[in-house]
C-alpha cells in the first residue's frame, strides 16, 4: 500500500497510511506499514512507537516483531536487536525466520556453534523455505564446511527436485571442492529446469569461459540475448569480455556498443568500455567514454576518481587535479579523495600541498577511527577464540603503521606492508601497470600484474613471519 502512494508524494502516502491505521485499529499490518514508512524517512522514534503499537494489537505478529528488530539493527543497537529477536522466538517459537535472523547475528559475532544450532532449527521449522536453506548453506560456506553445505542442498533437492536455484547453489559448492564436471552438470540441470531465466544462461556461460570453452559460452550468451532483451545489457557485457579473452577485439568493441544501445545504459558499461579502450591504448576513445558517463551521471564521484586515475597515468596532472577536486566537492568527508590529491601533488613535486591534503585526510579519518578500531579488534577477538592467526594486509601504497596503531597492544598479529614494494614497482614500470584506477585515493583496483605483486608479497610475508617462525619454535 505504502509503495503505491509514495510515488505520488510523501505527504499523501503518510496521510493514507494514517487513515488505514484509523480504519483498521485492530489490524497490526497498517501499523507496520506506517512504521516502515517512518523508518525509511529516518524517523526512528515514530517507527519504534508504531511497531510497538502493532505488537499491542497482535503480540504474535511476526512482521511487527521483525520490523522492530530490524529497526534496532539499522540504528546499530545490536543489544536491542538481539533482545528483540529473542523476544520474537519466545512469542512465536514456530517462526523459522526469527531463528534464522538470530542465527545470522550470532554468526556475525563469531558464535558459530549457536549460529549453526539456530539456523538448523529454522530449517526444521520451515523445511520448504528456500531462503532459510540458502542461509544455512551460506553459513557452512563461511566456515568452509563444504561437505555440510552440500548435504543441506542435496537434502533440500530430495524434497524439491525441480528447484533451479538449489541446483545453481549446488554447482557453486561442487566447484569450490574441485568437482568441476559435477558443477557443470548441476548448472545444466538448473538451466533445463528454468530456461526462462537469463541468470541460468549467464552462470553456465561464465563456467565455460573460466575453462576456456569460448564457443559454448558464446552460444549461450547469444541465445540469452535473443531470448531476454530486457537483460541484454548485462549479457552483452559478458559477451564483450568473452571476445576480449579470445583477442577478438573488434567483436568485443561491437558487443560493448551493443550494450550501450540496449536502452538507458548503466554507468558500469561506460566504465568497462573505457577500460577496454585503455587496454587497447586507444586513449582518446577511453577518455571520451568516461566524459560521456560523467555527462549522464554528474553526481557519481567514482567516475571522477576513475578519470583522475586515467589522467594521472598519462601524467596529465592538472586534469587529474581538476577531477579529484570535483570529487571532493561532491563528497567532502571521504578520505580517499584527499589521499588521492596528496598522492598527486607528491608526483607533481608539490610537497607542501601533498602534506596539506594528507593532514586533511587524517583529520577526517579521526572522526571514525574509534568505530574502525572497535570493529578490527572484534575481528581479532573472534579469530583468537577459534585459535586462528590474524594476518592483516594493508592496501598497496598505504602505510602499515596505520594498522599497527590500532593493534599496538595486541599480540599475534602479522602485518603485510605493501607500501614500499608498490612504490618501487610504480617508479620502475609506471602506475597503470599495477592499478586500473584511483578508487582508493593513492591507489586503486589492481591489474593482473598488481594482483600478482600483491599475492607474492603476502606469500613472502607469511613464509617469513609465520611458517619460518613456527619452524624455529
Amino acid at each position: 500500500l505504502g509503495d503505491v502512494y509514495k510515488r505520488q508524494s510523501l505527504e499523501i502516502a503518510e496521510q493514507r497510511l494514517k487513515e488505514a491505521v484509523g480504519r483498521y485499529p485492530m489490524n497490526a499490518a497498517p501499523y507496520v506499514e506506517l512504521g516502515t514508512f517512518y523508518k525509511e524517512q529516518g524517523d526512528y522514534e515514530k517507527a519504534e512507537k508504531l511497531f510497538k503499537e502493532a505488537l499491542g494489537v497482535d503480540s504474535r505478529n511476526v512482521s511487527a516483531h521483525l520490523a522492530l528488530a530490524w529497526l534496532y539493527k539499522e540504528q546499530e543497537n545490536f543489544s536491542l536487536y538481539q533482545e528483540q529477536l529473542e523476544k520474537t522466538i519466545i512469542a512465536i517459537p514456530e517462526s523459522g525466520q526469527a531463528h534464522a535472523e538470530l542465527g545470522k547475528l550470532f554468526r556475525e559475532q563469531g558464535k558459530f556453534s549457536q549460529a549453526e544450532e539456530l539456523l538448523n532449527k529454522a530449517l526444521i521449522l520451515e523445511p520448504q523455505n528456500q531462503q532459510l536453506i540458502i542461509e544455512l548453506v551460506n553459513f557452512y560456506k563461511i566456515v568452509e564446511d563444504f561437505s555440510q553445505a552440500q548435504d543441506v542442498i542435496e537434502k533440500a533437492l530430495r524434497n524439491n527436485p525441480n528447484n533451479d536455484l538449489l541446483f545453481s547453489e549446488l554447482a557453486k559448492i561442487q566447484f569450490e571442492q574441485g568437482g568441476f564436471s559435477q558443477a557443470e552438470e548441476s548448472l545444466k540441470k538448473a538451466l533445463e529446469l528454468n530456461p526462462r531465466s537469463p541468470i541460468r544462461y549467464d552462470e553456465l556461460a561464465q563456467f565455460y569461459r573460466y575453462f576456456g570453452k569460448y564457443s559454448k559460452a558464446g552460444d549461450l550468451l547469444k541465445k540469452a540475448i535473443n531470448l531476454f532483451p530486457s537483460s541484454a545489457q548485462e549479457l552483452y557485457l559478458e559477451l564483450a569480455w568473452l571476445y576480449n579473452d579470445q583477442g577478438r577485439f573488434n567483436l568485443a568493441e561491437g558487443a560493448f556498443k551493443a550494450a550501450l544501445q540496449g536502452g538507458p545504459a548503466d554507468i558500469q558499461v561506460y566504465i568497462e568500455l573505457s577500460k577496454f579502450y585503455e587496454d587497447r591504448k586507444k586513449m582518446i576513445q577511453s577518455e571520451k567514454v568516461l566524459l560521456r558517463a560523467i555527462d549522464l551521471s554528474p553526481q557519481t564521484t567514482r567516475l571522477y576518481m576513475i578519470l583522475a586515475g586515467f589522467y594521472k597515468n598519462q601524467k596529465r596532472y592538472k586534469d587529474a587535479e581538476r577531477m579529484l577536486k570535483k570529487a571532493v566537492s561532491l563528497d567532502r568527508f571521504n578520505t580517499e579523495k584527499y589521499i588521492g590529491l596528496a598522492s598527486l601533488y607528491e608526483d607533481m613535486g608539490e610537497s607542501q600541498r601533498a602534506i596539506e591534503y594528507s593532514e586533511k585526510a587524517q583529520r577526517i579519518r579521526q572522526l571514525d577511527k574509534q568505530e574502525i578500531r572497535d570493529s578490527f579488534l572484534k575481528i581479532k577477538e573472534i579469530l583468537d577464540a577459534r585459535k586462528i592467526q590474524l594476518v592483516w594486509v594493508q592496501y598497496p601504497m598505504y602505510k602499515v603503521e596505520l594498522l599497527k596503531e590500532i593493534f599496538q597492544a595486541e599480540k599475534r598479529v602479522i602485518f603485510v606492508d605493501n607500501e614500499a614494494i608498490f612504490k618501487e614497482a610504480i617508479k620502475k614500470d609506471g602506475y597503470s601497470e599495477y592499478f586500473l584506477d584511483l578508487s582508493a585515493g593513492n591507489s586503486g583496483h589492481c591489474t593482473a600484474k598488481g594482483n600478482r605483486l600483491l599475492a607474492e608479497n603476502i606469500a613472502n610475508t607469511l613464509i617469513k613471519e609465520y611458517f619460518e617462525q613456527n619452524e624455529l619454535k
